[in-house]
């Protein structure tokens, strides 16, 4: 299981609220509260957290806290005092004992807007994946996509736009391996323009994304039913001509049964289409010289015309659209595919994406590596002091097992783990500096205590996305019984 962030936030805000906490107290309370929820947090792979002593952290979280209130420097002032014993605002905490003060003081904006978001588990950030696919597609020899780029780059006439889709769908289904997914493929063409509702009750949620496909077309310069009708017939004519069968229920079975000896495409139009990258979205705020994409390319236009097992094409939910696009055009990349057998390695089955991402992130690692000296600053022997929490579990930050790919065995190394990147001390320190000091705005405890707890909890959960470390392992072959293998683990969540 991940790292029990829902509880953290439970725990810290109620014992703020319960309670006007001594800065001792308060920062021994956070580091527990940190200490429990990483007991259960795990990698990627399902190696879970091997946890230890939290002494370091109860010490100087206490020493810390204290340190910030003594000092009156970035204070959280809906927990201890927001001015001092004559009256006077303490500095940037943007209060003061005068409501009629015209001249407040203003808080600091090192310390504004800290990181509310929940951090979403791993493995893959698309845009990250997109940003690696595009750097390292070709050195790495990579698998290839299930999913392909449309090829539009604006400028086509009508009927150029339907041929090229066209082509992309024919494309598609000779591409596919499933028999049944091939029928559907046939099913799914059928059913354009047809804006069914898929049987269910919220008509609404179907029409907006009928209204967004439409409007994707037509701003971009072209008759949305002309497109889609086109693109259609044109298509099940090549299937009908391809299969040699004008029936279309025969057809869906002879696409079931087999793909045509010759699929025969559209001539003069692309009839190979690239693999390599997935299809993003038209950027209306590119401006350079060199970027050709057509602007019909929105996420709902890409989804219309992208197979995705479903065999309407019209059964899409406007609030759906954002993940399954990213699911979509991601495809198996998006899928943890790692070797089960000793042949597996040899053939490079862990060259899959994912597997070759976040071995990629672990060598970059290396390159950000945070050596710089501590001061005296609290918030970054907070930050010194979490990080070191995790150097001190040397070599079993996490479980022998399950192994981390390419590795299928602990042995014969051990499953033991070398630490390549223990986080940065600085965006660590950054996190905590602001979540302290998330409550200034709010005169409402409770409010304050949530943002403090909430934006702790993110600074907390972007630092283990940070942890990476090489794995020792192996895998079994005949007659050794294993032969030494590392494996990479990219981040703990």
């Amino acid at each position: 299981m991940p790292a029990n962030w829902s509880s953290f936030i439970s725990n810290v805000e109620s014992y703020i609220i319960s309670q006007p906490p001594s800065p001792t107290e308060l920062g021994k309370h956070i580091a527990k509260e940190y200490h429990t929820a990483i007991k259960q947090s795990q990698s990627m792979w399902g190696q879970t957290h091997v946890s230890g002593s939290n002494s370091g952290l109860l010490s100087t979280y206490g020493t810390q806290f204290e340190r910030m209130k003594e000092e009156h420097e970035e204070l959280q002032p809906t927990l201890w005092n927001k001015v001092d014993e004559d009256g006077n605002e303490i500095p940037f905490t943007g209060r003061t004992s005068d409501p009629n003060n015209p001249n407040p003081a203003q808080p600091d904006p090192e310390y504004a807007d800290p990181d509310m978001e929940e951090v979403q588990p791993p493995p893959i950030d698309p845009e990250k994946m997109r940003d690696f696919l595009g750097e390292y597609s070709s050195e790495y020899d990579l698998h290839e996509y299930e999913f392909f780029e449309f090829v539009l780059v604006g400028g086509e006439t009508k009927d150029e736009v339907s041929y090229i889709i066209s082509n992309r769908i024919l494309f598609t289904l000779m591409s596919e391996s499933s028999g049944s997914k091939r029928k559907k493929i046939v099913e799914w063409v059928d059913s354009f323009g047809t804006w069914e509702e898929g049987g269910l009750t919220n008509s609404d949620a179907y029409a907006a994304f009928k209204s967004d496909v439409e409007s994707a077309i037509s701003d971009g310069g072209y008759s949305s039913s002309y497109i889609i009708d086109k693109v259609k017939s044109r298509t099940l004519d090549k299937l009908k001509s391809s299969y040699n069968e004008t029936n279309l229920g025969e057809l869906k079975t002879k696409a079931k049964n087999g793909k045509p000896s010759e699929m025969k495409y559209h001539e003069n139009y692309n009839k190979d289409f690239l693999k390599t990258y997935a299809q993003l979205e038209f950027d209306e705020d590119n401006d350079d010289d060199d970027y050709k994409v057509s602007p019909i390319l929105l996420k709902e236009f890409i989804c219309y015309f992208s197979f995705t097992g479903r065999d309407k094409s019209s059964e899409w939910k406007d609030s759906q659209v954002e993940s399954e696009y990213i699911d979509g055009e991601m495809g198996d990349w998006a899928e943890i595919v790692t070797p089960q057998t000793a042949d597996d390695v040899v053939n490079n089955k862990n060259k899959a994406a994912p597997y070759m991402y976040t071995r990629q992130q672990t060598v970059d690692a290396l390159d950000e590596a945070d050596n710089s000296e501590v001061g005296e600053d609290p918030y970054e022997m907070l930050a010194e002091e979490t990080i070191q929490y995790w150097k001190d579990t040397t070599t079993q930050p996490l479980k022998s097992t399950p192994p981390a790919p390419p590795c299928l065995s602990k042995n014969p190394l051990g499953g033991t783990y070398i630490g390549v990147y223990y986080g940065s001390k600085k965006k660590l320190a950054e996190g905590l500096r602001k979540a302290l000091n998330a409550g200034k705005e709010s005169d409402n405890i409770p409010e304050a205590a949530n943002m403090v707890a909430t934006a702790l909890s993110v600074a907390y959960a972007k630092h283990l996305m940070e942890l990476k470390f090489i794995y020792l392992g192996g895998i079994p072959v005949p007659l050794v019984p294993y032969v030494p293998m590392i494996g990479f683990v990219p981040n703990v969540f």
